[in-house]
């Protein structure tokens, strides 16, 4: 679900920039540029603070891009628009081009070597999956010009609440070469 829903967030914005205040040109070297500073901020982060992990590189920018979102929806539902939404399609998708790269890593640091290779498929086959789906989303604007960026704040919302539930910290975890034994599966104690 987790790649779903951020690359649904992403390709969906991305299809609607012919919306957006500007030029599509400096709309699309502002959001490369914002990505490339975020990328690096959060590289350096990770690399000199012991403390800021995948689990909180993935709440912070899942928090981000909701605000963003949010603010967004809200502003289309008053009737306003304009630079906020360029400004809102920035930040969401920088936000979420840090998802795509530490939720890729959470992946490889989750699953024993057995499985790596399958779990990474598994996660880039879903993220195609929510490519195919997202250019649909904007079709929601005939009805309101608000309700795809609502969608997408429901998607986020609950993206958050499941990965912080169900998903550990894996950074400075010792990654398992070997699968569990049949006593500690989840599915292992069958007679």
């Amino acid at each position: 679900y987790f790649s779903i829903c951020t690359t649904f967030i992403v390709y969906a914005l991305m299809y609607n920039m012919e919306k957006l205040s500007g030029s599509l040109y400096w709309n699309s070297a502002a959001i490369g540029a914002s990505r490339w500073v975020v990328n690096i901020i959060v590289s350096i982060a990770d690399y000199k603070l012991h403390w800021f992990g995948r689990k909180l590189i993935n709440i912070l920018s899942m928090l981000f891009t909701l605000a963003s979102l949010g603010v967004m929806a809200v502003y289309m539902y008053t009737g306003h628009g304009g630079s906020i939404l360029a400004i809102g399609t920035t930040v969401a998708i920088a936000m979420c081009s840090q998802l795509f790269i530490a939720k890729y890593l959470m992946v490889n640091e989750l699953y024993p070597t057995a499985v790596r290779n399958v779990a990474v498929s598994a996660v880039s086959t879903m993220s195609r999956i929510g490519s195919m789906f997202s250019p649909q989303l904007f079709y929601l604007s005939d009805i309101a010009e608000w309700i795809p960026y609502a969608v997408l704040v429901g998607f986020q919302l609950v993206d958050l609440i499941i990965f912080c539930v169900f998903i550990p910290e894996t950074k400075g975890v010792h990654l398992e070469n070997h699968l569990p034994p049949k006593h500690k599966r989840i599915f292992g104690k069958r007679t």
